[in-house]
């Protein structure tokens, strides 16, 4: 039977680490006395990263259950190694694979398994394929960059993707001079991962904090939770929050917003 009163979930880019996609050093030594001074409180985090490069923040704030990678569709303790997840088909990955200019275009790419990343190396469809099966795991997601002057590339294949039944998940992310096309399965988000972990610990979503700043974290903000919205969040985001912090993932607002809330509140 679970003792937590209170949970809470962070996205990691944009929110819980700084511009450089790390913790700062106030986050870290922070998030590691609040989980001791707050046992009745689960910290942990739900991100578009896949496991193998979220392992570290894990690591580093020393957390004890389940989090979130591949935006909800990746759920996993590592402690108890339980792992839950939602597939791809190989039949979809051809089908991808096989449209015109994708892999010709790629700057670089990668399918994401539940065990490992398999670098898309080759413009041929069929060595990809032979990649993921002799792996022998599962597709759990996949993520393609282009340029940003391929745009219309990217129209088509999205078009192209919206044709496969069923049709999975497409999640589109800018860095500068990229388009980061992520794709999983549709069934899951971060709202799913919210669900789970509320009905895991019996936990009511009222007494569930999360906090985001970019798209993806959108659904993360719905169902009744005290949703939370960096100051360098998108607009859309800040509209689903409840609450909309003066602070950005640059001045650890996330840690400041969790002062705040447990100021007065004691195990």
């Amino acid at each position: 039977m679970s003792d937590y009163k209170y949970i809470v979930i962070s996205d990691l880019d944009g929110t819980l680490c700084d511009a450089r996609d790390v913790l700062s050093k106030q986050t870290k030594e922070y998030l590691i006395e609040f989980q001791k001074e707050h046992p009745e409180v689960l910290f942990t985090f739900c991100t578009g990263r896949p496991w193998a490069e979220a392992k570290e923040v894990y690591e580093q704030l020393q957390l004890r259950s389940y989090i979130g990678c591949l935006n909800g569709s990746y759920i996993y303790n590592p402690h108890t190694k339980h792992l839950i997840t939602s597939f791809l088909s190989s039949k979809f990955l051809a089908y991808l694979l096989n449209f015109p200019y994708v892999l010709s275009s790629l700057v670089k790419g990668a399918l994401i398994t539940d065990q490992l990343l398999i670098p898309i190396e080759s413009d041929l469809p069929r060595a990809t394929l032979q990649a993921l099966e002799k792996s022998n795991s599962n597709l759990v997601g996949i993520k393609l960059f282009f340029r940003d002057s391929e745009w219309k590339i990217v129209n088509e294949l999205i078009e192209h993707i919206k044709k496969f039944s069923p049709t999975p998940r497409v999640s589109l992310f800018f860095y500068p001079g990229l388009i980061n096309v992520e794709l999983q399965s549709s069934q899951l988000d971060k709202s799913s991962f919210v669900q789970f972990i509320s009905n895991y610990f019996g936990v009511e979503y009222k007494n569930i904090l999360t906090f985001g700043d970019n798209h993806n974290d959108i659904p993360m903000m719905k169902g009744g939770v005290r949703g939370h919205a960096l100051s360098n969040a998108l607009f859309l985001l800040k509209q689903e929050a409840t609450v909309i912090s003066r602070y950005s993932n640059n001045e650890d607002g996330v840690i400041k917003e969790l002062a705040k809330f447990f100021s007065d509140k004691t195990s």
